[in-house]
């Protein structure tokens, strides 16, 4: 059981295997809604399966082991053979797996359900030929030329493999050294949102000790207010009492100077 390819959907992976066969099959495409209406086109596609598929750089085994691509350019231009080596980066995608029939009331092979999977893109990039299988060139010996215009071509073609983690590791420093400088910024910017909420509590606990000073003052205020209607109150009735005896004493002064 190799490593599950669902764990890299998204990203463009470096593998390697090697060509197990070709085959075909039918396209019908409707070129409108209606298919009652529209002529059908018809074409047959040409396709290869790689087996044993592995990832280049830790050559662990992978989950689904074969795919079947569409031979496409970048697979023609190799004279690819059953039995061929080959190495290829291709990106990973939920695609449908499994002969599906294309034609209206073509039933499906029950050997070979329709499913969802995860594999490589049919769009691959820089194919290589790691080794050829010398099995079907024993009968032909090439010319030195043309074995040195076949490694020539392969090294121009393995070139972008070479180049590949030097530039992934450029890119991976530039990306660490980035998020290094945002973790740097946001670190700063936290701290001084820290300093900012020490400061606000630092104001929060001045205003609740303003206001329970506030609060002080206005009990000892109604206090005031209090005694000093209190004593208008007394002054009030003294100055009654005081008024009160006066007119008393006017009259008994009048009823003395009445009697004598």
């Amino acid at each position: 059981m190799g490593v599950s390819l669902v764990a890299y959907r998204g990203q463009v992976l470096r593998l390697v295997g090697i060509v197990d066969r070709f085959g075909t099959y039918d396209s019908f495409r409707y070129p409108g809604p209606d298919h009652r209406r529209q002529r059908v086109e018809h074409r047959i596609v040409r396709t290869l399966c790689v087996r044993n598929l592995k990832l280049a750089e830790s050559r662990e085994d992978v989950t689904p082991d074969h795919w079947w691509f569409p031979l496409r350019q970048e697979w023609e231009e190799l004279a690819l053979q059953p039995g061929d080596r080959v190495m290829f980066s291709a990106k990973i995608h939920r695609r449908h797996k499994g002969y599906q029939p294309t034609k209206p009331g073509r039933p499906a092979d029950p050997n070979h359900p329709p499913r969802l999977d995860h594999g490589p893109s049919p769009n691959v990039r820089n194919v290589v030929v790691l080794a050829r299988n010398r099995s079907h060139l024993r009968y032909t010996l090439p010319q030195p030329g043309v074995v040195q215009s076949e490694a020539s071509g392969l090294a121009h073609l393995a070139k972008p493999h070479s180049e590949a983690p030097i530039k992934d590791q450029s890119h991976y420093i530039e990306q660490l050294s980035q998020r290094d400088h945002h973790i740097r910024t946001l670190t700063a910017e936290l701290t001084a949102l820290r300093a900012e909420q020490q400061q606000i509590q630092g104001y929060q606990r001045d205003l609740e000790q303003k206001d329970w000073q506030l609060r002080t003052l206005s009990q000892e205020l109604m206090t005031l207010q209090t005694e000093h209607q209190l004593r208008l109150q007394s002054l009030d009735q003294i100055r009654q009492d005081v008024v009160q005896q006066l007119s008393q004493a006017q009259d008994d002064q009048q009823h003395l100077i009445q009697t004598v």
